[in-house]
């Protein structure tokens, strides 16, 4: 049944395109068929819906994840810096803010420097050599 729902659909779409005015005789039949195929179409509906539904609810859950993921990031890297090393870094990485890329990759670097780890990677190839001041 699914293939003939479609084949009618297909044969509608041709005549479409072919004539501005489409067949009265072709119309009533894909509406004849439609009325009678109704509790099919209905029950392929709900089908897509609870897919739908699904895919929306996966598509929720991930975000409040990733939200959690995020504020718990920012809550650990705020207990890890004080304002000694928050000065550190920006001394670290100020000289540098009128690269092309605006100072972000000494940033980080700066940051993983100070904090004695690798926290953050960059995405390019191109390292700099900073010394930590003290």
């Amino acid at each position: 049944m699914e293939h003939g729902f479609f084949c009618v659909i297909e044969i509608l779409r041709r005549s479409l395109s072919v004539h501005a005015n489409p067949n009265p005789k072709l119309m009533a039949g894909v509406i004849r068929f439609m009325s009678e195929h109704e509790e099919y179409m209905r029950k392929e509906v709900m089908k897509m819906m609870r897919i739908l539904a699904g895919v929306g609810l996966l598509s929720l859950s991930l975000l409040v994840l990733y939200s959690v993921k995020k504020v718990y990031g920012y809550r650990d890297m705020r207990d890890e810096l004080d304002v000694m090393q928050i000065e550190q870094v920006l001394s670290l990485a100020l000289p540098y803010r009128n690269d092309s890329d605006g100072g972000y990759d000494a940033f980080i670097q700066a940051v993983n420097q100070v904090l004695g780890e690798e926290v953050y990677q960059i995405n390019n190839s191109i390292r700099l050599n900073l010394e930590i001041q003290k």
